[in-house]
């Protein structure tokens, strides 16, 4: 039965903010509006119940093998989406190339992690956005620098 709660819960809670989130924004403003809806979903949680997900993770996979293959498959599957995300981005030049691909998704998932391990603590707006902040900072970084620079020059 907690297997079936944990699919339907990835299913609606992630699956779903995924596709929606993948199929309605660019690449750079999809991360933003994970990160975001991650956030927000994180300071309304009033009882600080937290993410079945994370929850999942650091109660249940460690002592199951079942249940670390449902959180591995799945935190895969996120960090897929940024790597889609990063990697689309980065084609069209709205996501800076100054790292790979590949090592920003896992910053990416990292930072989701945090958020949602640290809301059940802490949930306060400003530290759970100043732990986005920075790592969706990296997505701009030569972007923004490149503008600034032609804005002097000009």
């Amino acid at each position: 039965m907690y297997e079936r709660s944990l699919n339907r819960y990835l299913d609606q809670m992630f699956r779903e903010r995924i596709h929606r989130i993948e199929s309605t924004f660019p690449p750079r403003e999809a991360i933003s509006a994970f990160h975001a809806e991650i956030i927000k979903r994180s300071l309304t949680d009033q009882q600080r119940r937290g993410c079945l997900l994370v929850n999942s993770a650091i109660e249940s996979a460690p002592h199951d093998a079942q249940f670390l293959g449902i959180v591995a498959t799945f935190l895969e599957e996120v960090e897929a989406f940024f790597l889609r995300c990063v990697s689309q981005g980065q084609r069209e030049g709205t996501i800076a190339r100054a790292h790979s691909a590949e090592d920003l998704s896992k910053s990416l998932l990292g930072v989701l992690l945090g958020i949602r391990v640290l809301a059940r603590v802490r949930p306060e707006r400003k530290l759970l956005e100043g732990l986005a902040r920075p790592v969706l900072g990296l997505l701009d970084d030569t972007i923004q620098s490149r503008s600034r620079r032609r804005a002097r020059t000009n």
